[in-house]
């Protein structure tokens, strides 16, 4: 991975839980700022795996939504390069998360979607639609000519709570360490010698 943290906000060591919650909690207080009822962590299925984050009550005017909030790196921890772009990336995961939790929540009378992040604020399809009708809520109130300045705030901060919760993430893996990481220290230049005369000599 190259020196700018790719490495870093790939690897499930550093910080991922951060990210994830600092963004859930973002979405939720534009939840609570639309009046949508939700619930945070809810074990749907009742087998341990939480898929809802966040659970949105009634969402359809009948049947709860469990979202699955999940933010990646498209960059592999392996380094190998992507098949296909950032974009099929998150398709692909969020497929992955709908094979994982989709079945089980229905079963309990419950709808689900995966709301895919990366981490510089792409969106999968599904949670788009998710954030556009959340957003649509929570500006109702608005006059029309209003509501436009006022979604792409929305979404602005949405993007910046992820942003400030990455740049965290990685101050905090810089100070975590009294030792230079091998992938950040291979990537340095070397140390000079120095002459007799005091000139650094590479």
């Amino acid at each position: 991975m190259d020196i700018f943290g790719d490495h870093a906000v790939s690897c499930g060591k550093s910080g991922f839980g951060d990210r994830h919650l600092g963004t859930q909690s973002f979405f939720c207080q534009v939840l609570t700022q639309a009046r949508i009822p939700h619930d945070r962590e809810v074990d749907v299925a009742g087998n341990g795996r939480r898929p809802a984050d966040v659970l949105l009550r009634a969402w359809d005017g009948r049947r709860d939504l469990a979202v699955d909030l999940t933010i990646v790196h498209p960059n592999p921890a392996t380094g190998r390069p992507l098949r296909g772009s950032a974009a099929t990336f998150l398709k692909d995961k969020g497929e992955q998360k709908n094979r994982e939790s989709a079945d089980s929540c229905g079963r309990m009378g419950v709808d689900f979607s995966p709301m895919v992040f990366d981490t510089w604020g792409g969106l999968h399809g599904a949670g788009k639609e998710v954030v556009k009708a959340v957003f649509a809520r929570c500006t109702a109130s608005l006059l029309p000519g209003a509501r436009p300045a006022a979604v792409g705030a929305l979404r602005q901060g949405l993007a910046v709570q992820l942003g400030r919760s990455v740049a965290r993430q990685l101050e905090a893996l810089m100070m975590v360490s009294t030792e230079t990481p091998a992938w950040w220290a291979a990537a340095l230049p070397a140390t000079p010698a120095y002459t007799a005369a005091g000139n650094p000599q590479w």
